[in-house]
C-alpha cells in the first residue's frame, strides 16, 4: 500500500466535478448522451442537488435521513444562511 501510494503523482489535483470521463464511459455503455447524465459523490450530494434544482427558495420542504449528519441542512441558493 505504502508502495503504490508513494509512487501516485495527482494528489495535488482534484478530481473533475463535471465527472466528464465517467459520464462519456455511461454513455458508451448505456446509449444516453453524456449530457443527460448525472454523477455525484454518494446519494446526499445527488438528493441535495436535486432539491436544489426544483424546490424554490423559501419553500418548506422535508426528507427522511436515517443519521445524525441530516440534522441542519444548507440555505437553499437565495436564503440567508
Amino acid at each position: 500500500m505504502k508502495k503504490a501510494l508513494s509512487e501516485y503523482p495527482y494528489y495535488h489535483i482534484y478530481p473533475d466535478s463535471e465527472q466528464r470521463e465517467l459520464r462519456q464511459a455511461l454513455q458508451s455503455y448505456v446509449g444516453v448522451k453524456a449530457e443527460s447524465i448525472i454523477a455525484g459523490s454518494g446519494s446526499d450530494e445527488l438528493i441535495d442537488f436535486v432539491m436544489r434544482l426544483f424546490i424554490d427558495p423559501g419553500t418548506e420542504s422535508s426528507t427522511a435521513c436515517p443519521h445524525s449528519a441530516c440534522t441542519s441542512s444548507a440555505p437553499m441558493p437565495g436564503e440567508a444562511s
